[in-house]
Protein backbone atom coordinates (compact mmCIF):
# COMPACT_ATOMS: atom_id res chain seq x y z
CA UNK A 1 0.00 0.00 0.00
CA UNK A 2 1.46 3.49 -0.81
CA UNK A 3 1.87 5.39 2.08
CA UNK A 4 0.72 8.92 1.66
CA UNK A 5 3.87 11.91 2.56
CA UNK A 6 3.86 13.53 5.79
CA UNK A 7 2.47 17.24 5.88
CA UNK A 8 5.59 19.73 5.00
CA UNK A 9 3.80 22.53 5.54
CA UNK A 10 1.78 22.58 8.84
CA UNK A 11 0.64 25.89 7.77
CA UNK A 12 -1.81 24.18 5.35
CA UNK A 13 -3.32 22.48 7.80
CA UNK A 14 -3.18 25.66 10.57
CA UNK A 15 -5.31 27.70 8.11
CA UNK A 16 -7.66 25.14 7.13
CA UNK A 17 -8.40 25.11 10.19
CA UNK A 18 -8.48 28.36 11.54
CA UNK A 19 -9.44 30.36 7.92
CA UNK A 20 -11.77 28.18 6.38
CA UNK A 21 -13.39 31.31 4.56
CA UNK A 22 -10.46 31.45 2.08
CA UNK A 23 -10.95 27.96 0.91
CA UNK A 24 -14.68 27.39 1.53
CA UNK A 25 -16.60 27.20 -2.26
CA UNK A 26 -17.55 30.86 -3.36
CA UNK A 27 -21.00 29.58 -3.69
CA UNK A 28 -20.87 28.68 -0.07
CA UNK A 29 -19.72 32.11 1.10
CA UNK A 30 -22.52 33.77 -1.29
CA UNK A 31 -25.35 31.90 0.11
CA UNK A 32 -23.72 33.70 4.15
CA UNK A 33 -24.56 37.04 2.80
CA UNK A 34 -28.17 36.53 1.53
CA UNK A 35 -26.97 36.44 -2.32
CA UNK A 36 -26.17 40.00 -1.92
CA UNK A 37 -23.04 39.15 -3.17
CA UNK A 38 -22.53 37.11 -5.92
CA UNK A 39 -19.57 34.20 -6.13
CA UNK A 40 -17.36 35.92 -8.17
CA UNK A 41 -17.10 38.73 -5.84
CA UNK A 42 -16.64 36.13 -3.14
CA UNK A 43 -13.67 34.59 -5.04
CA UNK A 44 -12.15 37.90 -5.46
CA UNK A 45 -12.33 39.03 -2.11
CA UNK A 46 -10.59 35.44 -0.64
CA UNK A 47 -7.73 36.11 -3.04
CA UNK A 48 -7.17 38.87 -0.67
CA UNK A 49 -5.32 37.58 2.40
CA UNK A 50 -6.79 40.55 4.26
CA UNK A 51 -10.46 39.62 4.08
CA UNK A 52 -9.94 35.36 5.35
CA UNK A 53 -10.92 36.54 9.29
CA UNK A 54 -13.64 38.12 8.02
CA UNK A 55 -15.00 35.48 5.78
CA UNK A 56 -14.50 33.19 8.31
CA UNK A 57 -16.43 34.94 11.15
CA UNK A 58 -19.24 35.00 7.79
CA UNK A 59 -19.00 31.45 7.88
CA UNK A 60 -19.16 31.32 11.86
CA UNK A 61 -21.80 33.44 12.49
CA UNK A 62 -24.46 31.39 10.14
CA UNK A 63 -23.25 28.38 12.21
CA UNK A 64 -21.40 26.35 9.18
CA UNK A 65 -18.24 26.14 11.53
CA UNK A 66 -17.91 23.79 14.91
CA UNK A 67 -15.48 24.32 17.29
CA UNK A 68 -12.08 22.56 15.63
CA UNK A 69 -11.25 20.98 19.25
CA UNK A 70 -11.60 17.67 18.25
CA UNK A 71 -8.69 17.97 15.07
CA UNK A 72 -6.39 16.63 17.58
CA UNK A 73 -7.99 13.66 17.00
CA UNK A 74 -7.64 13.79 13.38
CA UNK A 75 -4.80 11.32 11.73
CA UNK A 76 -1.33 12.97 10.04
CA UNK A 77 -2.57 10.98 6.65
CA UNK A 78 -5.97 12.94 6.85
CA UNK A 79 -4.92 16.10 7.47
CA UNK A 80 -2.36 15.90 4.59
CA UNK A 81 -5.65 14.91 2.11
CA UNK A 82 -8.10 17.43 3.42
CA UNK A 83 -5.41 20.62 2.74
CA UNK A 84 -6.35 19.28 -1.03
CA UNK A 85 -8.11 21.45 -3.35
CA UNK A 86 -11.63 19.94 -4.14
CA UNK A 87 -10.52 18.51 -8.00
CA UNK A 88 -7.78 16.80 -6.31
CA UNK A 89 -9.82 15.18 -3.63
CA UNK A 90 -12.56 14.28 -6.16
CA UNK A 91 -9.45 12.82 -8.64
CA UNK A 92 -8.71 10.64 -5.80
CA UNK A 93 -12.38 9.48 -5.51
CA UNK A 94 -12.15 7.95 -8.83
CA UNK A 95 -8.84 6.43 -8.24
CA UNK A 96 -10.53 5.04 -5.15
CA UNK A 97 -12.91 3.35 -7.53
CA UNK A 98 -10.35 1.90 -9.66
CA UNK A 99 -8.21 0.39 -6.85
CA UNK A 100 -11.68 -1.35 -5.98
CA UNK A 101 -12.43 -2.64 -8.81
CA UNK A 102 -8.48 -3.09 -9.39
CA UNK A 103 -8.83 -7.19 -9.63
CA UNK A 104 -11.44 -6.88 -12.49
CA UNK A 105 -9.61 -4.00 -14.60
CA UNK A 106 -6.63 -6.13 -14.54
CA UNK A 107 -8.51 -9.56 -15.71
CA UNK A 108 -9.85 -7.94 -18.93
CA UNK A 109 -7.46 -9.34 -21.46
CA UNK A 110 -8.73 -10.71 -24.54
CA UNK A 111 -8.57 -7.52 -27.10
CA UNK A 112 -11.88 -6.96 -27.85
CA UNK A 113 -12.83 -6.51 -23.54
CA UNK A 114 -9.80 -4.80 -23.44
CA UNK A 115 -10.90 -2.18 -26.43
CA UNK A 116 -14.44 -2.28 -25.01
CA UNK A 117 -12.45 -1.06 -21.29
CA UNK A 118 -10.59 1.81 -22.86
CA UNK A 119 -13.67 3.26 -24.13
CA UNK A 120 -15.53 3.36 -21.25
CA UNK A 121 -13.25 4.05 -18.52
CA UNK A 122 -10.29 6.75 -18.56
CA UNK A 123 -7.00 5.34 -19.64
CA UNK A 124 -5.19 6.98 -16.84
CA UNK A 125 -7.61 5.10 -14.50
CA UNK A 126 -7.21 2.11 -15.92
CA UNK A 127 -2.99 2.35 -15.50
CA UNK A 128 -3.73 2.98 -11.57
CA UNK A 129 -5.89 -0.24 -11.68
CA UNK A 130 -3.13 -2.76 -13.32
CA UNK A 131 -0.47 -1.22 -11.29
CA UNK A 132 -2.47 -1.77 -8.01
CA UNK A 133 -4.35 -4.97 -8.48
CA UNK A 134 -3.89 -6.38 -5.40
CA UNK A 135 -5.48 -3.50 -3.17
CA UNK A 136 -8.59 -4.04 -3.33
CA UNK A 137 -10.93 -7.35 -3.29
CA UNK A 138 -9.90 -10.18 -5.49
CA UNK A 139 -12.47 -12.25 -8.12
CA UNK A 140 -14.59 -9.56 -8.90
CA UNK A 141 -15.58 -8.94 -12.54
CA UNK A 142 -17.60 -5.97 -15.00
CA UNK A 143 -20.92 -7.04 -15.19
CA UNK A 144 -21.08 -5.00 -18.14
CA UNK A 145 -17.33 -3.41 -19.54
CA UNK A 146 -19.66 -0.57 -21.41
CA UNK A 147 -20.94 0.50 -17.50
CA UNK A 148 -17.01 0.12 -16.20
CA UNK A 149 -16.92 3.74 -15.56
CA UNK A 150 -20.22 4.21 -13.53
CA UNK A 151 -19.32 1.20 -11.09
CA UNK A 152 -16.01 2.82 -10.57
CA UNK A 153 -17.36 6.56 -10.10
CA UNK A 154 -20.01 4.51 -7.88
CA UNK A 155 -17.67 2.68 -6.01
CA UNK A 156 -15.11 5.44 -5.71
CA UNK A 157 -17.56 8.14 -4.63
CA UNK A 158 -18.73 5.40 -1.67
CA UNK A 159 -15.19 5.16 -0.49
CA UNK A 160 -15.12 8.96 -0.18
CA UNK A 161 -18.17 9.71 1.54
CA UNK A 162 -17.11 6.67 4.16
CA UNK A 163 -13.57 8.65 4.84
CA UNK A 164 -15.19 11.54 5.14
CA UNK A 165 -17.49 9.85 7.80
CA UNK A 166 -14.97 9.23 9.66
CA UNK A 167 -13.28 12.15 9.93
CA UNK A 168 -13.76 14.31 12.99
CA UNK A 169 -17.10 16.33 13.34
CA UNK A 170 -15.11 19.89 13.09
CA UNK A 171 -12.53 18.57 10.54
CA UNK A 172 -15.45 17.44 8.77
CA UNK A 173 -17.25 20.59 8.52
CA UNK A 174 -14.56 22.54 6.96
CA UNK A 175 -14.07 19.91 4.09
CA UNK A 176 -17.65 20.20 2.79
CA UNK A 177 -17.61 23.89 2.96
CA UNK A 178 -14.62 23.26 0.03
CA UNK A 179 -17.64 22.40 -2.29
CA UNK A 180 -21.21 23.47 -3.05
CA UNK A 181 -24.13 22.91 -1.14
CA UNK A 182 -25.40 19.30 -1.19
CA UNK A 183 -22.82 18.45 -3.27
CA UNK A 184 -21.34 15.93 -0.67
CA UNK A 185 -24.57 15.01 1.16
CA UNK A 186 -25.00 12.14 4.36
CA UNK A 187 -25.80 9.20 2.09
CA UNK A 188 -26.10 5.54 2.49
CA UNK A 189 -22.90 3.53 2.02
CA UNK A 190 -22.54 -0.05 1.53
CA UNK A 191 -21.40 -1.59 4.58
CA UNK A 192 -18.35 -2.95 3.01
CA UNK A 193 -17.40 0.64 1.72
CA UNK A 194 -18.01 1.81 5.48
CA UNK A 195 -15.29 -1.11 6.35
CA UNK A 196 -12.97 -0.50 3.04
CA UNK A 197 -13.64 2.74 1.86
CA UNK A 198 -11.98 4.80 4.07
CA UNK A 199 -8.48 2.45 3.63
CA UNK A 200 -8.93 2.75 -0.27
CA UNK A 201 -9.11 6.32 -0.29
CA UNK A 202 -6.28 7.48 1.93
CA UNK A 203 -4.14 4.95 -0.65
CA UNK A 204 -5.80 6.52 -3.65
CA UNK A 205 -5.09 10.36 -2.30
CA UNK A 206 -1.48 9.87 -1.46
CA UNK A 207 -0.92 8.61 -5.24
Amino acid sequence: MTTLFPIDDEGRWRTFLRLPGIHAHPARLAACFGGAIAPDLCAALQAEPRFAVRLTGVLEDVGLLPPADDALHCAEVDRAIVVQAPQELMAAALRAGALYWADAIANVVLAPDVEQLRSSLDGALIAFGLANRAAGPQGLRFDDLSHAAEVVARDGWYSFLAWVAQLPAGVRARLVLKFEDGAIAPGPVPALFAEIGPGLYRQAAGS
